[in-house]
């Protein structure tokens, strides 16, 4: 290996950086499948990313995946291997991918999710963990713990009533409902869904839009957005005020508005 060229990445994650933007890329084999090799790694690269968002080197972050599947979820056959000893094995299992969603639902720099092919069981809930999320048409959405006999983990029991609503949560919970990606859309699961060529386009489109926002108004964004729930109508107006009184002393908000203003002038002659 010459210099120049770069090191090999390997492990069933890696993390890069491009222009202020943390990629955090799943490439686990067919389907990428989670096993507790690659929910350990998915752990260490959430926190990598955390790390880089913490440090102001990235402010935007994209999950996605090689492979022609998002993460079809559990690997079944590591289930069916641990025996009697199956129960201990997926609690391990689920609360390692749970840490990296903590991680990754915490950060105040908005994540975007990118998505093609099979998107299922614990694999919805990487994919929902995400502020925006892109599907190609390929993609299909399903729980799919209903057809092996088991109860839904990765935050989705939580995040589907709150996307969809509780009547279609239900069903899709309770039965082997498979969306589309226009139906996703439909039911708002995803943000919007291009054609597979364009997949990477339509993200980098998203992230040149998140990247050009000072990073302190998009972590106030969030923040009033998670807390909306939480405060009445009148307490979060209180909130609103001051989260936008802060972003409006940042300069590069104040450079946004100046900027704002002189374009405004220019169309005006």
């Amino acid at each position: 290996m010459t210099a120049a060229e770069p090191a090999p990445v390997h492990g069933p994650t890696h993390v890069t950086t491009t222009e202020h933007v943390a990629h955090l890329v799943i490439d686990h084999g067919a389907g990428n499948a989670v096993d507790i090799e690659l929910a350990t790694a998915l752990v260490s690269s959430a926190e990598q990313v955390q790390e880089l968002v913490a440090k102001g080197t990235c402010t935007v972050v994209v999950v996605r995946s090689e492979g022609a599947n998002f993460c079809v979820g559990g690997d079944l056959r590591t289930f069916a291997a641990a025996g009697d000893d199956v129960g201990t094995y997926i609690a391990e299992l689920a609360n390692t991918v749970h840490n990296a969603l903590r991680i990754l639902a915490g950060l105040p720099a908005p994540v975007v999710v990118a998505v093609r092919g099979a998107v299922a069981g614990i694999g919805m809930g990487l994919a929902l963990a995400g502020d925006i999320l892109v599907a190609s048409q390929s993609a299909s959405f399903t729980l799919a713990y209903s057809g092996v006999g088991l109860s839904p983990d990765g935050g989705t029991s939580w995040l589907l009533p709150r996307l969809v609503g509780p009547r279609r949560a239900a069903e899709f919970a309770l039965t082997k409902r498979s969306l589309s990606a226009a139906e996703a859309l439909d039911w708002g699961l995803v943000t919007q869904v291009v054609e597979d060529s364009r997949l990477d386009d339509a993200v980098g489109a998203v992230v040149e839009q998140l990247t050009a926002v000072p990073p302190g108004a998009l972590a106030r964004t969030k923040k009033l957005l998670a807390e909306a729930g939480q405060h009445s109508f009148d307490e979060h107006l209180d909130l609103e005020a001051a989260a936008i009184a802060e972003s409006a002393v940042d300069t590069q908000s104040r450079a946004l508005v100046a900027a704002f203003i002189s374009a405004r002038r220019s169309r005006a002659r």
